[in-house]
């Protein structure tokens, strides 16, 4: 229109960015015992139309491994594993650091938490004397096993070093 060479229109709109989540927040492997590997998943959900893109999962203990290569891509969701391998006997906390282009949510972070415990054997007795025994007779004596650790204990197998004696 020649009479408003210049026209002025408001307009609004909304910027939208993709957006992270994860699930669960807080992940207890429980008790693992040394020497054993434990796996559990979590997942990253898209909770948005945008394409999010995980750039990059960091895991803030060696105990802990995550198996994933980076970029990642998420439509709707991604299930990634990690697994917990402890070294040592007691309580390990960390976490996981999950890098995005969610704008408003960068870097989420999933708490780890596990206990590595041991197995302890405990025979009772430690030793047996059967005392005199007339030759072609035999005598019983028993002897409890017990695990006083936390671990699972796994008796592969009993050797008997003299073949006088035998187990049942």
């Amino acid at each position: 229109d020649p009479d408003t060479p210049n026209s002025i229109i408001n307009l609004t709109g909304t910027g939208v960015t993709p957006k992270i989540e994860v699930s669960p927040t807080f992940i207890d492997f429980g008790n693992v015992s040394l020497q054993t590997i434990k796996e559990v998943s979590f997942r990253i959900y898209n909770r948005s139309l945008l394409n999010l893109k995980v750039f990059n999962i960091e895991v803030l203990n060696s105990q802990f491994i995550l198996n994933e290569n980076f970029p990642i891509d998420i439509q709707n969701y991604k299930e990634i594993k990690i697994k917990f391998q402890p070294e040592n006997i007691g309580e390990v906390l960390s976490k996981i650091v999950i890098s995005s282009n969610d704008l408003n949510n960068q870097n989420i972070e999933i708490q780890l938490r596990s206990n590595g415990v041991s197995p302890d054997i405990f025979m009772n007795p430690t030793s047996l004397n059967f005392g005199d025994i007339s030759i072609g007779s035999s005598s019983k004596l028993p002897v409890s096993v017990s695990n006083l650790g936390e671990g699972s204990l796994k008796i592969d197998s009993i050797d008997i070093l003299n073949s006088n004696f035998s187990l049942n």
